[in-house]
């Protein structure tokens, strides 16, 4: 081979080289690039996993929550109220209107039982008598008295009759009947086939951690409340102090500039006067200051802070 094709070839090894290093370098940053964007999202969702934990935590102890608690006002169970709201929210309306419903309801067969004409004669319309009812569960008795309501056909007598017996509650609750007996009990089992149907133990637990998070808010504003108490005896007079220089100001201050420019304003020195009105507003807030130290010396924290303040100002 001649010189000159060694050195054709030594020029191309050099080039190779230097482009196979160059690649390589690049591919590097690629790969840089690569596992920052990597880790960018390993963070992101970290931090989605840990907001969906949350609102999951949220979503199931207030719901949780609610069903305990309404199940101790209505008697029915929290498994049944649970059905009941999904079949509600899914007819719009709500579980809190059908506990409206609820009561009404039982007042209507307390009325019906002591002989109230208006509530046996809405018992009879709807085709039910208190041998139906006597001695169920609240839950057994708001199951036939919907299904009933249900099975009246003329849809003007249905809404009249469900006021009647449920009140106001009574036409929400008909969306929720609209399908009849079966189109309940399909919601009824749609919400277990969900997962969303609270059992006793998990209602108990969902309103202990719900009670546990209102202690602990009582237990934030008692340190507030113990604050406030402390400081509030302190601050009245320092208020009042504040008040009362501010009126003295008030009355002061007017006369007082007013004359400043009448007595610079023949020599035209307005800079003369903006500086003796500085001077005024200065005394009186150099008053306000002196008050405000001699509370703080009556609290320890807020000579504390005061301090701090005066500092950071001389910075």
């Amino acid at each position: 081979m001649s010189n000159v094709a060694n050195l054709v070839a030594k020029l191309d090894a050099s080039q190779a080289n230097r482009g196979l290093k160059g690649l390589t370098d690049k591919l590097g940053g690629v790969k840089g690039a690569a596992l920052a964007v990597g880790a960018a999202v390993g963070v992101a969702a970290v931090a989605g996993v840990a907001a969906f934990a949350k609102s999951s935590i949220s979503a199931f102890a207030e719901a949780g929550d609610e069903v305990q608690k309404m199940a101790l006002r209505t008697g029915f169970s929290t498994e049944a109220l649970s059905e009941l709201r999904h079949a509600a929210e899914l007819s719009g309306t709500s579980l809190s209107s059908m506990e409206n419903g609820v009561k009404r309801m039982q007042r209507t067969m307390l009325d019906a039982e002591q002989g109230l004409s208006t509530a046996v004669d809405a018992m009879e319309l709807l085709g039910v008598n208190m041998d139906d009812v006597a001695g169920k569960s609240p839950e057994e008795q708001f199951r036939i008295m919907t299904e009933a309501l249900a099975g009246v056909e003329d849809a003007s007598k249905r809404s009249a009759i469900a006021q009647q017996v449920f009140g106001r509650a009574g036409t929400q609750l008909l969306p929720m009947l609209a399908a009849g007996k079966q189109g309940l009990a399909d919601m009824r089992q749609e919400a277990h086939d969900l997962g969303i149907v609270f059992d006793q133990d998990a209602a108990n637990s969902a309103a202990e951690y719900q009670d546990s998070l209102t202690k602990l808010k009582g237990a934030f504003q008692g340190i507030q409340f113990a604050i406030g108490k402390a400081l509030v005896p302190v601050l009245i007079p320092l208020i009042e102090k504040f008040t009362e220089i501010a009126m003295i100001a008030a009355q002061v201050l007017g006369p007082a500039i007013k004359g400043i420019v009448v007595a610079f304003s023949i020599s035209a020195k307005w800079s003369e006067i903006l500086i003796a009105i500085i001077k005024i507003l200065i005394n009186t807030w150099i008053l306000m200051g002196e008050e405000l130290f001699k509370v703080a010396e009556k609290v320890p924290f807020l000579g504390a802070a005061l301090s701090k303040l005066g500092e950071i100002a001389r910075a």
